[in-house]
Parts: structure tokens; C-alpha cells; sequence
């Protein structure tokens, strides 16, 4: 029978240990039952969210027939996997709230929500997790968690045969209507949640109904009216588009160019890249002056070839265009890091860039590149030690040549910046121990 209200114990009273016990056990099932509430509702809201994601996912995935096919399975699973999360966690919430307020109807909805979490840990390996394989370790936390959930479970039934859970008939009403909000509120999450699981998977489609079929002359007819410049650029192909200056790649469908055309275009770029100076940041100058008439009268000669066929549409450049930098930064950061490129802008540390973007020479780049790869392959210890970043199986002294390399390098980059006009660009170095050194590019 319930109590209306636990009875207090003098310390002097033989039951004062059990009474002060089930006080506890009291205060223990209410912090666990707003637990249970509190973390129910924000995983209702994050579930709505991680809808919204996965079938923007499916839908900039679907580039083929066998891809949207693909996706849609994998979406479809991920509704049905979110629909009965859903529903274990309402019932888990309910029950939290339930068992905050004392009330009985926890035991019921506890033992509701155990057999629907078993469930769907038993059903996730069987079929979810080919769609959306967990993290490693996620399904052991999630046994655990289930394991405790089965504890309270098992104190709360405790409780309500000792009496001193609250019969929800015979509850006060504030108990009731608190009980009655919170069971709302859980229920208008779960309907804005149940929004984005139902229905049809809304993939895009992979054509307009009503689109002609590309062919090689709708192809070569996109580029019939693009004008393009004869000019000789670092890393480039010869060839131009005059209306994004970017390199056109050897594969375009231009029908003006045969395929002799497209190689003694390919010969005179890779020429010009030979007879670069290593040490020019614009990697526009050729200091051998019978090489540069050779590549201008070349220039001249292929233009005059290719003019017949484009007309109007081509232009000439004789002289090679230089590289302006695409990047700046207030300050440098030269950083030797696996799959990654080595410089670094102190203001955005997460990205990282090539030596070309801050517009060094190709001798720089290729010395910083050789540096890079010294560290890239490596070999590291099994245990790597904590840091910004991993520490190479190296003797000390193969540490300190590295980073005196690395400085060396840092030096050359900021002399470089401050020949082009970049002096105000701070440069820095970061050794093996993880530390950002500062240089001077008046250091010898």
C-alpha cells in the first residue's frame, strides 16, 4: 500500500539505517528519471536534425542510376532505423519523467522501453549497420547504457513494492498536470521529429524529363562561340579561355584542333616548363635568351596555324604571363604534416596550402616538398605521443637536422615574400617538439 508521504527515522530507531536507504534509493531514481527526460528530448531534437542531413547526403550522392538506387536503400533503412528510435525514445522519456515524479507508471514504461531498446540493438547489426555502419565502440556504450537503464528498472520495481512509488490514480494533481505538460511537450517533439521520417525519400532527379541527350556536336557546339588566348603559363596547357583566364585542358572538344594541333601545343608548354628559371616566384622569366626567341617564334608559328580555323576567336600573347599569389597571410606558418600541404596560415590553422598559392619559386617549392615527404614517410611509433602532431621514430640528432632544414626553409620563404613585395608577412617554423619559431629573413 502507499504511503502518502515517507516516514522519518530517528537514528535511535531500529529501521532508521533501511528508512535513510530508501530516501536515498528516492533521491537517486528522481536524478536518474530527469535524466532519462532530459536526454530523451534533446536526442528528439537531434534526430530531426540528423534527418535533414542524411537525405541531403542521399541527394548530392545520386550522380547515377546505380547510385540513386543506392541512396534510396540506404535512406529508406535510415528512416525506419529513426522510426523506432523515435518511439524508444518517447517511451524513454515518458518514463523518465514518470519516474522524477515517483510515479508508478515508470515501471511500465521502463520495462517498455527496455524491450524496445534490446530490440533494436538486436535488429542493428542484422540490418542498419551495412547502411550506416557506428562508430567503433558505439554498440558496446550502447549495452551499457541499457545495462544501467535494466538497474533502475529492477530499483524502481523495488520501490514499488515497498510502497513508496506514487499510484498515478491516486497522485496529487500538480504531479498529474507536471506529468501531463512533460507528456505533451515529448509528443510535439516526436511529431516535428516523425515529420522528416515519414513519406517518400525525396532524391532529385537525374535529368529534366524533357532534355535532349548530349552527343559529340552538342558537345563541340557549347564551345563554338568561347574565345581563347595563345599564351605560355606556368602549369598550364598554351591555351587560354579569354572569358575565365584558365588554362583549357587537352581533352576539350574544340573541333578546330586536330590531334597534331593538341601536340605541338603540349610540346611547347612542357619546353617553356624546362626553360623556366627555378628561382623566379612569377615562374614567368627564361634566362636562356635563344630558348626564349625559340619558344616566341614557336608562339608565332602556332598561332598563325591555329588562327585559320578560329579566326576572331583566338588572340596571341607572346610574352608568358606571370603567377600572382592566390594567397595571403599576416602570418606563415611552415609545418610538416602527413597528406598534407606544408604552409599554413596562422589565422586559419586548420587548412593548409601549396607553395605555389603564396607565389615561390619552383626551387623553393620543390626544396619545401622534399621536406614534406621526409616527414610524410616516416616511420612513426606504434604509441605516437600526444602533440600538434606526430613524432617520427628519429634519433635526436635526425630530429635537429630536420628542424634546422626547416628553418632554413622558413628563412627562404620570407625572403622570398619580402623580394616580391610581401615583407610585412610574418614567417614562422614549427619543430618536431610541436613549438611555432619565429624567423628573420636576415638570418644566415
Amino acid at each position: 500500500m502507499h504511503r502518502a508521504a515517507p516516514e522519518r527515522y530517528s537514528w535511535r530507531d531500529p529501521n532508521f539505517l533501511a528508512g535513510a536507504m530508501n530516501d536515498l534509493i528516492d533521491v537517486i531514481l528522481r536524478l536518474a528519471g530527469g535524466f532519462y527526460a532530459l536526454v530523451a528530448f534533446l536526442a528528439l531534437r537531434r534526430l530531426a536534425t540528423a534527418l535533414v542531413i542524411d537525405e541531403a547526403i542521399a541527394a548530392l550522392s545520386s550522380t547515377s542510376e546505380q547510385t540513386r538506387a543506392d541512396s534510396a536503400a540506404r535512406l529508406a533503412a535510415q528512416r525506419l532505423h529513426a522510426a523506432l528510435m523515435l518511439g524508444a525514445l518517447v517511451v524513454s522519456g515518458l518514463a523518465g519523467l514518470a519516474l522524477a515524479l515517483m510515479l508508478d507508471l515508470a515501471a511500465a514504461l521502463l520495462a517498455a522501453a527496455l524491450l524496445v531498446f534490446a530490440g533494436l540493438l538486436i535488429a542493428l547489426p542484422l540490418y542498419f549497420d551495412r547502411f550506416d555502419p557506428p562508430p567503433p565502440g558505439a554498440r558496446r556504450r550502447s549495452w551499457i547504457a541499457m545495462l544501467a537503464m535494466g538497474g533502475v528498472f529492477l530499483l524502481v520495481i523495488g520501490h514499488w513494492r515497498a510502497g513508496r512509488m506514487i499510484p498515478f490514480a491516486h497522485a496529487q494533481a500538480r504531479i498529474v498536470a507536471t506529468f501531463c505538460v512533460g507528456a505533451a511537450a515529448f509528443l510535439a517533439a516526436a511529431a516535428w521529429s516523425w515529420r522528416g521520417a515519414s513519406g517518400t525519400p525525396r532524391l532529385p532527379d537525374l535529368a529534366p524529363p524533357d532534355s535532349a541527350p548530349t552527343s559529340p556536336e552538342t558537345e563541340f557546339a557549347a564551345f563554338d562561340v568561347r574565345r581563347f588566348v595563345l599564351r605560355l603559363t606556368s602549369g598550364g596547357t598554351g591555351l587560354i579561355d579569354a572569358d575565365n583566364d584558365e588554362s583549357v585542358p587537352f581533352h576539350y572538344p574544340l573541333r578546330e584542333l586536330t590531334d597534331a594541333d593538341r601536340a605541338a601545343l603540349e610540346a611547347w608548354q612542357d619546353d617553356f616548363q624546362r626553360a623556366l628559371d627555378p628561382d623566379d616566384p612569377a615562374r614567368a622569366r627564361i634566362a636562356d635568351a635563344e630558348v626564349r626567341a625559340a619558344l616566341a617564334a614557336r608562339g608565332q608559328e602556332l598561332f598563325a596555324r591555329l588562327s585559320e580555323r578560329f579566326g576572331a576567336r583566338l588572340s596571341h600573347e607572346p610574352e608568358p604571363k606571370p603567377l600572382a599569389p592566390s594567397q595571403t597571410a599576416k602570418r606563415l606558418i611552415l609545418r610538416a604534416q602527413t597528406r598534407d600541404w606544408p604552409l599554413v596560415d596562422a589565422a586559419r590553422p586548420d587548412e593548409s596550402h601549396t607553395p605555389e598559392s603564396f607565389g615561390l619559386s619552383a626551387r623553393l617549392s620543390d626544396d619545401l616538398f622534399d621536406w614534406l615527404m621526409d616527414y610524410d614517410q616516416a616511420d612513426f611509433p606504434a604509441e605516437r605521443p600526444p602533440g600538434p602532431y606526430d613524432t617520427p621514430d628519429w634519433t635526436a640528432a635526425q630530429i635537429v637536422a630536420f628542424d634546422a632544414r626547416g628553418r632554413a626553409l622558413a628563412v627562404r620563404v620570407a625572403r622570398q615574400l619580402a623580394d616580391t613585395g610581401r615583407g610585412d608577412t610574418r614567417v614562422a617554423f614549427t619543430t618536431i617538439a610541436g613549438a611555432d619559431v619565429a624567423v628573420d629573413r636576415g638570418e644566415g
